[in-house]
């Protein structure tokens, strides 16, 4: 008698679920952005009107290889548009960059952003835990860097991040809230932080 026909082939092995996002990268609705970029940040400034400095953040460029493990994404901080003379924050000094991040991110371990540089020159990071509303945030600040900057550059300021390759938070849009990077630009003395929000690319 012939031979009995092989068995059927085993099925294909189910591909792995993709990593989940981390909570608060997922887009926000445009009113919960605006209410942020007008209550951020959360402590006592009154000068946070974007429109009284001439600064602005501008969308990430990146990624650029640092390592096998490491990326790298920049924003600038740069002088564009026209302000009142008038202005209290028109000659303010830029010493601090704060960023509205997920939480989840904050959590992990290690964490995501293992460096940050401005033009160059590394520069401590901090990240805070912040509730509003009875939401749950965390914030990534690069400060003192008027100790390295006295004199804004007329070039500019290139804030570097360098981000792990393996983490939920490895790009600007998962690493910031909402899609959508929320931030705040300090003088020495806190009292002009002009803040907004830019998108992550």
């Amino acid at each position: 008698p012939p031979p009995p026909p092989p068995p059927p082939a085993p099925p294909p092995p189910r591909p792995f679920p993709p990593s989940p996002a981390p909570l608060g990268s997922v887009a926000q609705p445009l009113s919960i952005m605006d209410d942020l970029v007008q209550n951020f940040p959360f402590a006592a400034c009154a000068a946070r009107n974007i429109t009284l400095s001439s600064y602005r953040l501008g969308p990430s460029l990146g990624p650029t290889s640092v390592s096998r493990t490491e990326n790298r994404y920049c924003f600038w901080v740069k002088r564009t548009g026209y302000v009142d003379p008038k202005s209290a924050c028109m000659n303010m000094t830029v010493n601090k960059v704060d960023i509205i991040v997920n939480r989840a991110c904050v959590e992990e371990s290690p964490r995501p952003v293992r460096a940050a540089t401005v033009n160059g020159v590394p520069l401590a990071i901090y990240f805070s835990p912040r509730v509003y509303k009875g939401e749950s945030y965390s914030t990534l600040a690069i400060s003192r860097i008027s100790d390295v900057f006295p004199k804004f550059p007329p070039g500019g300021l290139e804030v570097c991040l360098e981000l792990r390759i393996s983490s939920l938070c490895s790009q600007p849009e998962t690493l910031c809230y909402g899609g959508r990077c929320v931030y705040a630009l300090f003088n020495e003395d806190r009292t002009c932080c002009p803040t907004s929000q830019m998108p992550v690319a």
